[in-house]
């Protein structure tokens, strides 16, 4: 089952609840020992570090189901030196590779197309993003843009592919990845700035051409391109057995809790 994938990837699936921090459900990334955790966020401020064990544990029982990270002491210290030096936006993203999966993070892990990690639907939404063939490398110009970033950027047509795969998984580490990629590290994508051909009236070949070439990657004509920011992640509501389960253990944690008391 897809739950005991999750366990063994060290996504700690607790409760439904809120976390103590500066959005409703932040990301939280703990290290295996608890000692040390990072509240990821889309809103200002973009993370912030508990050291706090106490409070660190009671964040981890309020915490959202699906938004709990375990990573071992080592990734955690590379966490914690890009929120200190307030560049994650730029290096998360090189850094970060999603576990159980060997297409979600830089670059891909796969020995082939065909091979997929343990969260499989997950992985096959990245393989296929991975596969986009409208794309800018990095130091490349075209359009009048230039990618100056230190990854590749992709057409905005296969980002919302992208996410829109993510969605209709409904599923807690789809929509963990989603919030990671478009919500805190922020995609930026490009597209074609309308009309792509100004000097002579466009005749239907002229707009075939110009979606030929840049699909292929292999530029336009007269066609000027625009950066632009993906749009956030919105989970699609979980299945009624995703709900059911979660509800289940939300209320073992309240059993346990009134048992410790006493």
């Amino acid at each position: 089952m897809k739950i005991e994938y999750i366990l063994s990837s060290q996504i700690i699936l607790i409760a439904i609840g809120k976390t103590v921090g500066y959005d409703f459900n932040p990301i939280l990334i703990v290290d295996q020992g608890t000692n040390v955790m990072i509240e990821l966020s889309s809103k200002h401020p973009y993370c912030n570090i508990q050291t706090d064990r106490h409070r660190i544990r009671i964040n981890l029982r309020m915490a959202d189901v699906s938004k709990v990270y375990r990573v071992p002491e080592t990734d955690i210290m590379k966490y914690v030196e890009i929120c200190k030096n307030k560049t994650a936006n730029a290096n998360l993203q090189n850094i970060f590779s999603f576990p159980g999966t060997k297409w979600c993070g830089p670059g891909d892990t796969a020995k082939s197309n065909r091979e997929l990690g343990v969260f499989f639907q997950e992985d096959e939404c990245c393989r296929e993003h991975d596969s986009c063939s409208r794309y800018i490398d990095t130091g490349v110009c075209r359009g009048g843009v230039c990618n100056d970033s230190p990854y590749t950027r992709s057409h905005c047509e296969c980002d919302n592919k992208f996410k829109t795969c993510l969605q209709n998984l409904r599923s807690p580490v789809g929509n963990l990845i989603g919030e990671i990629f478009f919500n805190v590290i922020g995609m930026t994508c490009f597209k074609e700035v309308p009309p792509c051909n100004v000097e002579d009236p466009k005749t239907r070949l002229t707009i075939t051409q110009e979606y030929i070439t840049s699909y292929f990657n292999v530029g336009g004509l007269n066609c000027s391109l625009e950066f632009k920011t993906t749009s956030q992640f919105k989970p699609k509501k979980p299945y009624k057995h995703s709900i059911l389960l979660s509800i289940k253990r939300k209320h073992l944690l309240i059993i346990q809790t009134l048992f410790r008391k006493n």
